[in-house]
This record gives structure tokens, C-alpha cells and sequence, in this order.
């Protein structure tokens, strides 16, 4: 069985959020120190301008297994932007430590 590595599988969910969810305005990745242990999730956080200012509070999703491929867990957490100039300002606000890296902005549509 293959492993997908989390950079394609983060690639993958981050367009096909984009496409699915119009609010969605950046998405950023984030880490952990347990990067590369095959339980960890890709982790996610989300900014939806057409979401409840709920916190921050992970909804996880399970491995999964298509074909001949390996799906590691998923970990995403959605927040208004407001709430992402919160956490900007206060990094701590993440929970488990995890680090914000990455940041993937929505591009506009050509039409």
C-alpha cells in the first residue's frame, strides 16, 4: 500500500475546500513535533468569512484507504477571521502546540 505523503494530501484538500466552501478566504497548515509518525494527522485551519465564532475546536476525521493508497488522519479547525487575527496575535490559542506554517490563499477566479 502506498503512503500519501501529507504535502499532496494537503495540496488535495486545500483545493478541493476552496472549491467547495466560498467562505473559505486562506487556509494554513499547521504542525506538530510529531511530523512523520504515521498517526498523526494533517492538520488544518481554516478561515470562513461563513462560520460561527465557536473557538477553536478540531473536528478529526480517520485515516482512510482508497485503492492502493493510505490517507493519514485529518485535523480541521474552522474560525472566522476575526478569530484568525486573534490567534495571529496569540499563536498559543492553537492547541497540542501545533505551529502555523504554510498559509494558502484563495485565488481569484478568472472569467
Amino acid at each position: 500500500m502506498t503512503v500519501v505523503s501529507d504535502d499532496r494530501y494537503a495540496d488535495e484538500l486545500v483545493h478541493a475546500h476552496f472549491e467547495l466552501e466560498p467562505g473559505i478566504t486562506k487556509i494554513v497548515r499547521l504542525v506538530s513535533n510529531n511530523e512523520g509518525h504515521p498517526n498523526e494527522p494533517l492538520k488544518l485551519l481554516e478561515v470562513n468569512t461563513e462560520t460561527l465564532a465557536l473557538g477553536i475546536r478540531p473536528v478529526w476525521f480517520p485515516a482512510r484507504t482508497e485503492g492502493n493508497q493510505w490517507y493519514p488522519p485529518v485535523a480541521i479547525i474552522e474560525i472566522t477571521p476575526e478569530e484568525f487575527e486573534n490567534v495571529k496575535a496569540n499563536p498559543g490559542l492553537i492547541p497540542n502546540n501545533w505551529q502555523m506554517t504554510h498559509e494558502y490563499d484563495r485565488h481569484p477566479v478568472n472569467g
